[in-house]
């Protein structure tokens, strides 16, 4: 189970492992993920990539020997007819090992934890990065049919997706925008907004079924969370438009993330084209929703454990780690 705070505004939310896919694209103050009954790698590294800049990934554990209690998302994987109290879970002894070991970012808090100061708001028209200018200008220039953008998360994808969009709408390019939901593309939308300023000019967003639908031929189509979205309506979305841009993440997919940077990429590298290039691949390597610490190799770059008070059982092995820089 996941508790994604958002904070202070907005309701406690809660999501399982197996709905942590939902939240790519989104941003959170604070989340707590509890392994008192299971370890997700796979969530541990979509949620993580969600905390937005000087806020917490809590990470909470049971006062109770952890490595002996059974791990129930288990059952999501083993074939009849073994049940996860008949299976030791390897990935657990690996992930507290990598918690407690001396370079972890992870620290040990006591059972009673002071409230933690008020998140200064989120500068959503922060000036781009220089690699994210660069990214731009590639994309600008119009020399391939189509551009993929794979990076972690925290690279500062949807923020340049946000702001290429306003700039080429300002231009007068006829712009799509495309992702499996809504709520994968927020910070995309909140750099829109910020960019269009009092245009009044909405985020021009369809979802995959429906843009392809459309008859219409687009200057520039943006397909953001792309690994989310199967390969064939991917090849379809492409054809959409005269340039096509493809942005996602590489992990938290379970494979997919790297079956889209391997089959996908070599069906754009391999189409005909009129432009100079058929695949130009775009790169965002600095941190800049957090900044450069020591990562835990499942992929999570931030993290704390934070106690949770439930009545059974009560976690209090934790640690703390905010991000340290505030751009989505």
């Amino acid at each position: 189970m996941s508790y994604l705070l958002h904070l202070p505004h907005s309701p406690l939310k809660t999501c399982s492992f197996k709905h942590a896919r939902q939240e790519l694209g989104s941003s959170h103050d604070a989340i707590l993920v509890d392994l008192s009954q299971g370890v997700s790698a796979s969530a541990l590294a979509i949620l993580a990539g969600t905390v937005r800049g000087n806020g917490v990934f809590a990470i909470a554990l049971p006062n109770e020997d952890w490595l002996s209690m059974t791990d129930q998302d288990l059952a999501r994987y083993l074939p009849w007819p073994y049940e996860p109290a008949q299976v030791t879970s390897a990935f657990k002894r690996y992930l507290l090992d990598q918690l407690q070991s001396e370079a972890s970012p992870f620290r040990s808090v006591p059972d009673q934890v002071t409230a933690l100061p008020a998140l200064s708001p989120v500068n959503a028209n922060a000036p781009l990065t220089k690699e994210q200018t660069d990214a731009q200008a590639d994309l600008f220039a119009e020399q391939a049919k189509s551009y993929v953008l794979i990076a972690p998360r925290g690279r500062g994808k949807s923020t340049l997706l946000g702001d290429s969009i306003a700039k080429l709408i300002q231009a007068g390019k006829r712009v799509a925008v495309c992702a499996p939901n809504q709520e994968a593309i927020v910070s995309l939308k909140a750099r829109f907004d910020q960019q269009m300023n009092q245009n009044h000019i909405s985020l021009p967003f369809f979802a995959p079924d429906a843009l392809i639908s459309d008859s219409s031929y687009w200057d520039f189509l943006f397909v953001d969370e792309a690994s989310m979205i199967p390969l064939p309506l991917l090849m379809t979305l492409n054809n959409k438009a005269e340039h096509a841009l493809f942005s996602t993440t590489d992990y938290g997919y379970e494979g997919a993330g790297k079956g889209f940077g391997i089959r996908f990429c070599h069906h754009l590298a391999s189409q005909k084209t009129p432009h100079k290039h058929a695949l130009k691949t775009l790169t965002l390597n600095q941190p800049i929703r957090w900044g450069e610490m020591t990562h835990l190799r499942i992929g999570s770059t931030t993290a704390s454990f934070w106690p949770h008070q439930r009545t059974t059982p009560t976690p209090s092995r934790m640690s703390i780690k905010r991000p340290s820089n505030i751009q989505n």
